[in-house]
């Protein structure tokens, strides 16, 4: 049955004064939803980019219709238990594992920002999908004792915006700065025992924010700019919705004090991201080269250094000053 939330994507006036509502609902007159349709076909690329130009996400396809809901409800539509909502934004957080547990070290945090969602749920019509991708859902196992693992999601436009501000979300880098320091003060966790990691445009968003708030970071090849991807057919859907590249950002956050460490893990041979971090001037800043027979392209990178990763997420948190100080405590009183 149709209702005044819905609309035709041929039915341009009252898509246009649909905007007003909670819910908009666009039928496509076929079993693919709005956003597979957007790669087909110009017109329903346009309509598509105005709905979100109107800070509407895509949650849902039933039925001939593609489900909208304003961002900033997105909190209404929630099944899951997990999640916890700082501002805008939202984030699941995993507690120390009970076999994890060390009395005589610090509490630790890392902070896992969300990749790109693989092939398979690239056009899925689930937000959680597109934006909350799972990222080594086994990480809590392969990190030393007493670390929490908060994972953020990129809840904007269609896949996100990589962690970083855009015109209809002027507030996401302070709820993102936010939300880790209150997990950090919840749960009486130092700064030198974060680190901040992703991949890809999760990279983006740990390398980004790790600079910004001065925190540990771990990444792999973190998107730097979305020229690349604007003139691929705007692969993101990014293109008019946030600045196009971050590296004159990055540079200016570089000439802050610091005193953490970014180690980005990259392949000279897959040059479009490399060239533009390896730009970046700071001494905080490691690039660790990958050079893997494996390695092809962007995506491999990641995929084929995991071990490498934990390994220095791993030493970041072992190497903490907290944790020295801690140690030289509990030593003094055994003397």
């Amino acid at each position: 049955m149709s209702t005044n939330n819905d609309i035709e994507f041929t039915d341009i006036y009252k898509f246009q004064c649909g905007f007003e509502k909670m819910k908009v609902v666009v039928k496509t007159f076929s079993n693919k939803n709005i956003l597979e349709l957007a790669r087909e076909t110009q017109p329903i690329l346009d309509m598509y980019k105005e709905i979100l130009a109107h800070d509407y996400v895509l949650y849902m396809h039933v039925g001939q219709s593609s489900y909208f809901i304003r961002r900033q409800d997105v909190h209404s539509i929630w099944q899951r238990k997990d999640l916890i909502q700082y501002g805008d934004l939202f984030y699941s957080l995993n507690s120390v594992l009970a076999e994890k547990e060390n009395k005589l070290a610090p509490k630790r945090l890392v902070v896992i920002f969300s990749p790109m969602p693989g092939k398979d749920e690239y056009h899925s019509a689930n937000v959680a999908h597109r934006c909350f991708t799972p990222s080594f859902p086994s990480i809590q196992k392969h990190l030393v004792k007493n670390t929490l693992v908060m994972r953020i999601m990129d809840l904007n436009l269609s896949y996100g915006s990589h962690y970083v501000n855009t015109f209809n979300y002027t507030n996401m880098e302070d709820d993102i700065q936010g939300a880790i320091r209150f997990v950090m003060e919840s749960n009486h966790v130092d700064a030198d025992d974060v680190v901040l990691y992703g991949g890809s445009k999760g990279g983006t968003g740990a390398l980004y924010h790790s600079m910004l708030g001065d925190y540990n970071s771990v990444t792999v090849d973190p998107i730097i700019s979305t020229e690349q991807y604007n003139q691929e057919n705007d692969l993101h859907f990014l293109r008019d919705f946030r600045k196009k590249s971050l590296l004159n950002d990055l540079k200016r956050l570089a000439n802050k004090e610091t005193v953490r460490r970014r180690i980005i893990f990259g392949c000279p041979l897959i040059s479009f991201n490399y060239n533009l971090y390896t730009q970046i001037p700071s001494d905080s800043i490691e690039i660790r080269n990958v050079f893997d027979s494996a390695v092809h392209k962007h995506a491999d990178i990641s995929r084929n250094t995991i071990i490498e990763q934990t390994t220095c997420i791993n030493e970041l948190l072992l190497t903490s000053k907290n944790l020295i100080n801690t140690v030289d405590q509990i030593a003094a009183l055994t003397e």
